[in-house]
């Protein structure tokens, strides 16, 4: 059997970099990246919502394509 899109069970077309925020934009802690199997349905509709994100159903969680949006702690951090 196929590995199947994180979001909608289709099959998947490739992995991809994304970031998630579950919580307060303004709070670091709510945000986090990593990497999806994505269909390219799902791929497509984050790449077209851009820096609004799409929020997945059920557990109000927003997404992104790629990791250039959200707030990180260690982004503020003096080097």
């Amino acid at each position: 059997m196929a590995a199947s899109c994180a979001f909608c069970r289709r099959p998947h077309i490739g992995v991809y970099a994304v970031t998630s925020c579950r919580g307060d934009p303004a709070d670091a802690g709510s945000w986090g990246r990593g990497t999806l199997a994505l269909c390219e349905r799902c791929r497509d509709a984050l790449q077209k919502a851009g820096d609004t994100g799409r929020v997945l159903k059920g557990t109000n969680q927003q997404w992104f394509i790629g990791h250039k949006v959200g707030l990180f702690a260690s982004e503020n951090a003096p080097r």
